[in-house]
């Protein structure tokens, strides 16, 4: 079973990269000859007794070609190894804007490797760990993929909405005193609707893309919790801050959206408006904290100049 396995996924990992490979049919039937070889040895062992044969004590024997077995395995399982840590490559900038732990990525790379490897070990020494991996191994990417979907904000593979209450309900657990130095910054997009009346939906598709990246780069730079609420609206959470250091981070986040509207070609420019509130004992909900950031970020946005120290007082 495990040399059919190893066989599948080398040839589904061949498949997501057979654009970068030339010629790559007959390529892909050239290395397909060992796996045809050793299923006739397979097939045929019963008769024969290639890779193994039953002995009068009733005990299965490795036969003659049994190392034709195990190298299959092994050639296939690294074969299938380089190709998806090649499409990892091609997809690194994507894969990396994912807002997944660095230790998530690490079991991700050993999700896919370490039944690869014990496969081959596990033949040699007659053990069953291989399926112990493999059943580890698919668990953990099954619930990898539906904390993607569940948590991850398809268009700018932010953090989402559930993730923020997911979030702010671990916060509200906490007590008063080790939450009292937390900062809400709302974050709003300035006439994106005329982008998308104007420009299209995809320009406008674009531009959030766009401003998730450089509002990534800062929430990484001031390490800050980010995720898009909904919309042109962003949240971002500073922890162990203070008032100081949220009115930089909302300058911060102006002058790298102006910055970025020079670099753009674009018949319009961008602009964001930001407000922010410290969690207190005058939250008693999520809602409550999220309302008061986003009622704040619309005072600042209704005002010609932007003044972040007045909201404070």
């Amino acid at each position: 079973m495990a040399v059919f396995t190893s066989y599948i996924i080398f040839v589904i990992t061949y498949q997501k990269r057979k654009d970068a490979i030339r010629s790559k049919d007959i390529k892909l039937f050239l290395l397909s000859l060992p796996f045809i070889i050793i299923t006739y040895f397979i097939i045929t062992s019963p008769f024969n007794g290639y890779i193994q044969f039953l002995t009068f004590g009733g005990n299965f024997v490795p036969g003659r070609f049994y190392s034709l077995l195990i190298g299959n395995i092994g050639f296939y399982s690294v074969l299938g190894i380089i190709n998806f840590l090649s499409i990892m490559v091609d997809l690194k900038k994507r894969f990396s804007d994912f807002s997944v732990s660095l230790i998530d990525r690490i079991l991700l790379y050993l999700t896919v490797s370490v039944p690869f490897i014990i496969a081959p070990a596990n033949l040699l020494l007659h053990t069953n760990y291989v399926s112990v991996a493999y059943a580890i191994s698919f668990f953990y990417l099954i619930t990898l993929h539906q904390h993607m979907r569940i948590s991850i904000d398809d268009l700018t593979t932010l953090n989402n909405r559930n993730e923020l209450k997911s979030y702010l309900n671990s916060l509200m657990s906490l007590s008063e005193s080790q939450r009292k130095n937390t900062f809400m910054m709302f974050i709003d997009l300035n006439k994106f609707k005329h982008i998308n009346d104007n420009f299209g939906h995809n320009e406008g598709d674009v531009v959030l893309i766009e401003i998730s990246k450089l509002l990534k780069y800062v929430a990484d730079t001031f390490n800050c919790f980010l995720c898009r609420y909904g919309g042109d609206e962003f949240i971002l959470i500073k922890r162990n801050s203070d008032e100081e250091k949220a009115i930089s981070v909302c300058s911060y986040i102006d002058k790298a959206v102006n910055d970025l509207s020079e670099l753009v070609i674009a018949p319009y420019e961008l602009s964001v408006s930001t407000g922010f509130v410290r969690f207190d004992s005058r939250f008693n909900s999520v809602q409550e904290f999220i309302d008061a950031a986003d009622k704040l970020m619309y005072e600042n946005k209704r005002s010609s100049k932007k003044d972040y120290s007045r909201l404070t007082k």
